[in-house]
């Protein structure tokens, strides 16, 4: 095989493999977009179309919770519904703290995340926040977890 045809396999294996990964992310994207779409209006949330657009989406997941009327207590931290509704923004921000930002970020959408998942289980199945706070934090973690959890409600 000569040089030039490695390097043709090697291309064509790296378009392939990028094909099948943007394959994947669209699909993924649109299984968000359709439960999460489901959960904000079982919620009640009027603007439900919001799980469609990057950053706003996790805007609504906020919003649409109760507790971002008045203030979140988080961990024993009382912070204001107004501040926690823009979580996702200090988590781009701290992304530029040098050498701990991304941990810190991680961290951040994790809670922010996790919170606003463990307010929406525990509306949507009727359950106090202790009972669904493990697997809301999860699903701030790993996603697929809340899709799976959306498109099963029947609401």
């Amino acid at each position: 095989m000569t040089d030039y045809e490695l390097l043709s396999v090697m291309m064509a294996s790296f378009a392939g493999a990028f094909v099948f990964i943007a394959i994947i992310g669209i699909a993924v994207y649109v299984l968000y977009g359709m439960s999460h779409m489901k959960a904000l209006k079982a919620m009640g949330y009027d603007k439900a179309w919001a799980a469609w657009v990057p950053f706003f989406n996790t805007y609504a997941l906020a919003d649409c919770i109760p507790e971002t009327k008045e203030n979140v207590d988080i961990f024993g931290i009382s912070i204001p519904g107004t501040v926690f509704k823009f979580w996702w923004l200090i988590g781009i921000v701290a992304t530029w703290i040098p050498v701990v930002g991304s941990i810190l970020s991680l961290a951040i959408n994790i809670i922010g995340a996790g919170y606003c998942y463990t307010s929406i289980y525990s509306n949507l199945e009727g359950k106090s926040k202790d009972e669904v706070k493990v697997v809301g934090y999860i699903s701030g973690f790993v996603n697929i977890v809340a899709i799976v959890k959306f498109f099963t409600y029947k609401k």
